[in-house]
Protein backbone atom coordinates (compact mmCIF):
# COMPACT_ATOMS: atom_id res chain seq x y z
CA UNK A 1 0.00 0.00 0.00
CA UNK A 2 2.84 2.23 -0.31
CA UNK A 3 0.83 4.22 -3.51
CA UNK A 4 -0.25 7.26 -2.81
CA UNK A 5 -4.23 7.68 -3.19
CA UNK A 6 -5.86 11.11 -3.85
CA UNK A 7 -9.40 9.85 -3.32
CA UNK A 8 -9.41 6.98 -0.72
CA UNK A 9 -7.91 6.31 2.54
CA UNK A 10 -6.68 2.46 2.76
CA UNK A 11 -5.97 2.66 6.51
CA UNK A 12 -9.34 3.35 6.96
CA UNK A 13 -10.26 0.04 5.76
CA UNK A 14 -6.96 -1.68 7.10
CA UNK A 15 -8.42 -0.37 10.52
CA UNK A 16 -11.61 -1.84 10.13
CA UNK A 17 -10.08 -4.89 9.25
CA UNK A 18 -8.63 -4.97 12.71
CA UNK A 19 -5.11 -4.90 10.69
CA UNK A 20 -5.28 -8.23 8.83
CA UNK A 21 -4.37 -7.85 5.24
CA UNK A 22 -6.46 -10.69 4.08
CA UNK A 23 -9.29 -9.44 5.54
CA UNK A 24 -8.84 -5.88 4.00
CA UNK A 25 -7.85 -7.63 0.79
CA UNK A 26 -11.59 -9.10 1.30
CA UNK A 27 -12.91 -6.32 2.08
CA UNK A 28 -11.53 -4.29 -0.54
CA UNK A 29 -13.10 -7.31 -3.29
CA UNK A 30 -16.57 -6.82 -1.66
CA UNK A 31 -15.99 -2.84 -2.00
CA UNK A 32 -15.20 -3.39 -5.87
CA UNK A 33 -17.64 -5.85 -6.63
CA UNK A 34 -20.70 -4.17 -5.35
CA UNK A 35 -20.11 -0.07 -5.82
CA UNK A 36 -20.94 -0.39 -9.63
CA UNK A 37 -24.27 -1.67 -8.98
CA UNK A 38 -24.84 0.48 -6.30
CA UNK A 39 -23.59 3.03 -8.49
CA UNK A 40 -25.97 2.39 -11.33
CA UNK A 41 -29.33 2.01 -8.83
CA UNK A 42 -28.70 5.20 -7.84
CA UNK A 43 -28.08 6.59 -11.20
CA UNK A 44 -31.66 5.17 -12.04
CA UNK A 45 -32.86 6.31 -9.13
CA UNK A 46 -31.92 9.76 -10.22
CA UNK A 47 -32.97 9.62 -13.59
CA UNK A 48 -36.35 8.37 -12.73
CA UNK A 49 -36.89 10.72 -10.16
CA UNK A 50 -37.71 8.35 -7.75
CA UNK A 51 -36.80 10.54 -4.33
CA UNK A 52 -36.87 7.53 -1.97
CA UNK A 53 -35.28 5.42 -3.78
CA UNK A 54 -32.20 8.22 -4.50
CA UNK A 55 -32.28 8.65 -0.99
CA UNK A 56 -31.38 4.75 -0.13
CA UNK A 57 -29.26 4.34 -2.57
CA UNK A 58 -27.25 7.76 -1.43
CA UNK A 59 -27.44 6.36 2.10
CA UNK A 60 -25.99 2.72 1.00
CA UNK A 61 -23.16 4.31 -0.89
CA UNK A 62 -21.97 6.87 1.49
CA UNK A 63 -21.79 4.27 3.66
CA UNK A 64 -19.40 2.33 1.61
CA UNK A 65 -17.47 5.25 0.81
CA UNK A 66 -16.87 5.31 4.46
CA UNK A 67 -15.20 1.77 5.20
CA UNK A 68 -12.15 2.75 2.46
CA UNK A 69 -12.03 6.69 3.77
CA UNK A 70 -13.83 8.21 1.23
CA UNK A 71 -14.84 11.06 2.84
CA UNK A 72 -15.04 13.89 0.06
CA UNK A 73 -17.19 11.25 -1.94
CA UNK A 74 -19.25 10.12 0.96
CA UNK A 75 -20.09 14.02 1.94
CA UNK A 76 -21.29 14.10 -1.06
CA UNK A 77 -23.65 11.69 -1.28
CA UNK A 78 -24.57 12.29 2.29
CA UNK A 79 -25.91 15.82 0.60
CA UNK A 80 -27.74 14.04 -2.06
CA UNK A 81 -29.45 12.08 0.92
CA UNK A 82 -30.38 14.81 2.69
CA UNK A 83 -31.63 16.82 -0.42
CA UNK A 84 -34.08 13.58 -1.87
CA UNK A 85 -35.20 12.87 1.42
CA UNK A 86 -36.32 16.80 2.27
CA UNK A 87 -38.07 16.80 -1.35
CA UNK A 88 -35.81 18.91 -2.95
CA UNK A 89 -35.79 19.91 -6.35
CA UNK A 90 -32.49 20.19 -7.06
CA UNK A 91 -32.03 17.10 -5.22
CA UNK A 92 -30.02 15.62 -8.54
CA UNK A 93 -28.01 19.04 -9.43
CA UNK A 94 -24.50 18.48 -9.72
CA UNK A 95 -25.94 14.28 -10.10
CA UNK A 96 -23.28 13.62 -13.01
CA UNK A 97 -20.00 14.94 -11.16
CA UNK A 98 -20.82 13.06 -8.24
CA UNK A 99 -21.28 10.14 -10.63
CA UNK A 100 -18.00 10.95 -11.86
CA UNK A 101 -16.72 10.86 -8.55
CA UNK A 102 -18.26 8.21 -7.17
CA UNK A 103 -16.31 5.83 -10.34
CA UNK A 104 -13.26 7.63 -9.87
CA UNK A 105 -13.31 6.34 -6.24
CA UNK A 106 -13.68 3.09 -7.10
CA UNK A 107 -11.07 3.25 -10.01
CA UNK A 108 -8.63 4.26 -7.36
CA UNK A 109 -10.23 0.92 -5.24
CA UNK A 110 -9.68 -1.38 -7.99
CA UNK A 111 -5.72 0.03 -8.10
CA UNK A 112 -5.50 -0.95 -4.20
CA UNK A 113 -6.88 -4.16 -4.73
CA UNK A 114 -4.42 -4.89 -7.49
CA UNK A 115 -1.33 -3.51 -5.35
CA UNK A 116 -2.81 -5.55 -2.63
CA UNK A 117 -3.14 -8.78 -4.22
CA UNK A 118 1.19 -8.71 -5.41
CA UNK A 119 1.51 -9.08 -1.35
CA UNK A 120 3.40 -12.20 -1.14
CA UNK A 121 1.10 -15.01 0.93
CA UNK A 122 -1.90 -12.88 0.30
CA UNK A 123 -4.67 -14.87 -0.40
CA UNK A 124 -6.49 -13.20 -3.64
CA UNK A 125 -10.45 -13.06 -3.16
CA UNK A 126 -12.47 -13.43 -6.39
CA UNK A 127 -13.86 -10.32 -8.41
CA UNK A 128 -17.06 -11.30 -10.26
Amino acid sequence: MSLHYHLIDPAVLMNAAGDDEAGFAELLAMFVRIVPDMARQLRDAVEQARGADVAQHAHSLKSCMSLVGAFDCGARLEQLERAARGGTPEAAAGFDELHELILAVLAEALGCYAATTRIPGLVTPDIV
